[in-house]
């Protein structure tokens, strides 16, 4: 049995401090892969398995309890996101971990510390990370809350020209609504229209500080807002993480044809004025995201050149020319190992070598080599957007053995 619950609710969770221990440790605080921060109590023990309450809680209010100044029946009975999370871990390993999201207000008292009960730690006060910080914030106002931090590279590293700076910030929340829109529930009763989807994915600016320009953005809807699920999940959340995501990919051709394939034409605009704009500020940019799911955030930076690159690599995918070709011909490679193929089109003799996609797999796992098939090939031009040289590249999409007895006499040696 491991004392530390591995839940897709809260995260992985590494112990902090433990403040009472007997046969093991029954109050401590701990932190997951995202820095947000619980505070975790041993309840009981049952016949299967160990009863813990966990709250999430910010680091000013745990101090505060190392302090002696609050008392730990107050800190469970009012935890700062107005919820308690039930766990119980089982003794044997071959169970799972049960966990269950309770109300603050519905939670037992009888399984909460007794009122007056304080605790008193003889050191300093736990320091504050950047992640701590944003995460305790994204807590404390139960919303998505962004970090914009700018990199000038100009003189003035603490300033940015207001119109470079709105242009930026524009086009970030026309990209994050963007995103939303695929997020929605495909029954058409249920969906959003776009004046709710732009509501549900708006950020208000909220804060700006100095030293590398960093701007701060929370979500105009709170967390109690949102139609809540058992992942406790946002538009705004989804959006930015995915829009995390995107960024992460930078120039990396397969992957971001990939994704980009899925982008409505409107998200793919987006993206493009939204690194175009970057570019035009001259700056570097990290963006960090903290969330009231408690097992949400993530950050990226995005270089001047990374922003260059990945424009590169949009317009030399958005200059592919795809063209299908129907190939009757022999079999000279089949590569099931990386996945490519060979093919000579005995019309023409014309020779096609490139990758078996996933439709053809099947067939080409049992192909012959040396026989006739019928292929369809899909070839895509690549223009290189650095001297606009082409490129051929092909994908098997279909193999069937061809059999017809008139059409197999034509390709005899």
């Amino acid at each position: 049995m491991s004392l530390l619950p591995v839940s897709q609710f809260i995260g992985t969770l590494t112990i902090i401090e433990i403040y009472v221990e007997y046969n093991g440790p029954k109050l401590f605080s701990c932190r997951n892969e995202v820095g947000q921060t619980f505070l975790a109590l041993w309840v009981d023990e049952e016949d299967d398995y160990d009863l813990w309450l966990y709250i999430a809680i910010s680091i000013k209010k745990l101090n505060s309890i190392r302090q002696g100044h609050t008392d730990l029946h107050q800190a469970f009975l009012y935890p700062e996101n107005k919820h308690i999370y039930e766990i119980k871990i089982p003794f044997s390993d071959k169970q799972d971990v049960k966990f269950q999201k309770i109300k603050s207000d519905l939670i037992d008292i009888d399984c909460l510390p007794l009122e007056e009960t304080f605790i008193k730690i003889d050191s300093n006060d736990l320091e504050t990370s950047y992640s701590t910080e944003i995460a305790d914030m994204a807590l404390e106002k139960s919303r998505e809350i962004v970090y914009l931090s700018f990199k000038p590279s100009s003189n003035y590293p603490n300033e940015l020209p207001s119109l470079k700076i709105g242009n930026i910030l524009v086009n970030f929340q026309r990209f994050v609504s963007s995103i939303g829109k695929p997020n929605l529930t495909v029954r058409k009763k249920d969906a959003l229209n776009t004046e709710e989807v732009n509501q549900r994915t708006e950020f208000n600016v909220f804060v700006a500080e100095s030293g590398s320009f960093k701007l701060g953005l929370a979500a105009s809807y709170t967390q109690e807002q949102e139609e809540q699920n058992i992942f406790d999940t946002s538009l705004a959340g989804n959006a930015v993480s995915d829009l995390i995501e995107i960024i992460k990919i930078k120039n990396n051709f397969k992957e971001l044809k990939k994704k980009i394939t899925s982008f409505t034409p409107k998200t793919l605009v987006r993206y493009k004025c939204f690194l175009e704009n970057l570019i035009k500020s001259d700056s570097e940019l990290k963006i960090d995201w903290a969330s009231p799911n408690l097992n949400r955030g993530g950050g990226v930076i995005i270089t001047l050149s990374e922003a260059k690159n990945i424009l590169d690599v949009i317009k030399q995918i958005e200059a592919e020319k795809q063209i299908e070709h129907k190939v009757i011909g022999k079999l000279f490679k089949i590569d099931l190992h990386n996945w490519k193929f060979g093919i000579e089109d005995r019309y023409n003799e014309q020779i096609y070598k490139g990758d078996i996609l996933e439709t053809a797999q099947e067939e080409a796992s049992i192909a012959n080599m040396d026989q006739i098939y019928r292929a369809t090939i899909i070839e895509t031009t690549i223009i290189s957007p650095i001297d606009s040289s082409k490129k051929s590249h092909y994908e098997l999409v279909d193999l069937e053995l061809y059999t017809t007895d008139e059409q197999l006499s034509l390709f005899k040696l």
